[in-house]
């Protein structure tokens, strides 16, 4: 279904389910890491005042945090429900720097209106991520920057993306980071750079005792081993 399981999945919901979907961030689990993810990507984002474009944004809770922080925002979504969710979300968030549209963010009409972009975890809905990362190309000015924090290899496999696609119909893809930058150069992006995505604390204790030397440690492996940093969550900041 793809793009029809998108563009329903609200309609699809049970009233708990909506109610989870219409209360986030605050009502998942994941609540913490979707906080560490917004603190990353409005340090590594050109300063407010600019214009953004939020992508597939659902509830438009991220849209409503950009606008609290200065930024002239657009947030796009492929479902009118979900559009419906996020100005409830305006107005609870009082935010008037805010405007949401529905579209499908792999065709899009915007030409060199926005000063940066971003995709949090949305670009893995895309059947065609070229035509997305191309069609956000379009919308910016020159300079502008795309960011796009997304899943690591095996997204697509884990149960819950595979019990989404089979309830929803929605489309769940593994979005790596070659895949990304490949699309990204194909539409024109240069000056690709890289980050990992914020994980969980750890606790070190005191690095004078041995159980915090062995936590240290561990810590700079996992952060300096590539191949690893490959296989988590990553943040990808790339200018047009």
């Amino acid at each position: 279904m793809g793009k029809q399981g998108d563009i329903d999945f609200v309609k699809n919901l049970s009233n708990e389910n909506r109610m989870h979907v219409i209360n986030q961030p605050f009502s998942d689990h994941q609540c913490g890491r979707y906080f560490r993810d917004i603190g990353t990507i409005l340090s590594l984002l050109p300063p407010p005042p600019a214009k953004l474009l939020d992508l597939g944004i659902g509830t438009g809770w991220t849209s409503c945090f950009y606008a609290m922080r200065g930024y002239d925002v657009t947030g796009q979504d492929i479902s009118k429900d979900m559009i419906s969710f996020a100005n409830q979300n305006k107005i609870k968030y009082a935010v008037e720097n805010l405007e949401f549209i529905t579209s499908d963010y792999e065709n899009m009409f915007f030409d060199n209106e926005y000063d940066c972009a971003v995709f949090h975890d949305s670009l893995h809905h895309s059947e065609n991520e070229e035509a997305a990362i191309l069609s956000v190309y379009k919308s910016l000015k020159k300079g502008g920057v795309l960011i796009t924090a997304e899943t690591a290899v095996g997204h697509a496999n884990t149960p819950v993306s595979q019990e989404s696609v089979k309830k929803y119909g929605v489309t769940e893809r593994d979005m790596p980071v070659g895949l990304i930058v490949k699309a990204g150069k194909k539409a024109g992006f240069k000056d690709f750079k890289f980050y990992r995505r914020p994980v969980e604390p750890i606790e070190i204790l005191s690095v004078f005792s041995f159980k915090g030397i062995v936590n240290f440690s561990k810590i700079i492996l996992r952060e300096l081993w590539f191949s690893n940093v490959m296989k988590t969550g990553h943040i990808v900041v790339m200018v047009k």
